[in-house]
């Protein structure tokens, strides 16, 4: 869904866990990375680290249907925005743009 979402104004990529998330993320030089917390391999916690470590310019949002959880906590301080699930698709843009631009 985020991929039909996105994918009309940006150039988007698709990982399936958080260890294909890093690579892609060093492969290709995106602008924004948005990570579910909740993915195999490698949770979204810890790709958001190991991103923000490599590239630190590098604007992240943070998602996940469990808001209030360890991880959730913990990665608000890592992150650029926090999207809860389930969303609107007009908040998924308006966080897109909003992070893109600041």
């Amino acid at each position: 869904m985020l991929t039909q979402t996105l994918e009309d104004e940006h150039r988007v990529f698709q990982a399936h866990n958080g260890l294909e998330a890093v690579r892609l993320a060093e492969s290709e030089s995106p602008d924004l990375v948005i990570l579910d917390l909740d993915m195999p391999v490698m949770d979204g916690v810890e790709a958001a680290r190991q991103i923000k470590q490599k590239f630190p310019y590098l604007k992240i949002v943070a998602m996940t249907g469990q808001p209030n959880s360890e991880n959730a906590r913990s990665v608000k301080e890592i992150c650029d925005s926090f999207l809860e699930k389930p969303f609107r698709v007009v908040e998924l843009r308006d966080i897109v743009k909003t992070v893109l631009e600041s």
